[in-house]
């Protein structure tokens, strides 16, 4: 099954509500493709940004039925990676083949 990219925002939201409601307001993640996530900008420590990966990998699963590995240790090295906005990461989560 393939999702498309709005249909995957959708889902990259739907996981940041989530995760919003375990952390205090002027650290929630606002649902908007640039939102930064990774980076000198970005409101997430590792945890958070752990946490928002996991919550992606499981909204993914529920939404479209696809378990899909969103971590990567590599791309997670790199700030200016996959993981730098949420636009990033959805485009990177796309050509993984969902």
């Amino acid at each position: 099954m393939s999702i498309s990219y709005n249909e995957l925002i959708e889902t990259i939201f739907r996981a940041i509500e989530e995760v919003n409601k375990l952390l205090p307001p002027e650290k929630q993640l606002l649902k908007s493709a640039s939102t930064v996530l990774l980076g000198e900008s970005g409101v997430l420590d590792s945890l958070g940004l752990i946490n928002l990966i996991v919550a992606i990998e499981e909204q993914i699963l529920n939404d479209i039925g696809v378990n899909v590995i969103v971590l990567d240790e590599e791309v997670l090295a790199n700030p200016e990676g996959a993981y730098r906005t949420i636009e990033t990461l959805a485009n990177w989560i796309l050509k993984k083949g969902i």
